[in-house]
């Protein structure tokens, strides 16, 4: 099994972009997409590659296990 957690960090956001966090006190800023975009691409080598390995392989895109989150 692989994790990728994918949750906000309680820190304001302050940038002016079109993309920025809607919600006051949080923003992502710590690498979660990263974390999310490296699991993805693990998955899709690990199915393109299902000739050489056998088993049972489990991605877990782990939202916050708090109130705390961003749009």
């Amino acid at each position: 099994m692989a994790r990728a957690d994918i949750d906000a960090l309680p820190v304001t956001e302050d940038t002016g972009l079109d993309f920025a966090s809607e919600v006051d006190g949080v923003m992502h800023a710590c690498g979660h997409d990263m974390h999310a975009a490296a699991l993805l691409g693990a998955v899709r080598l690990l199915n393109e590659h299902r000739d050489a390995w056998s088993g049972t392989y489990v991605a877990l895109f782990q939202p916050s296990s708090t109130t705390t989150s961003s749009r």
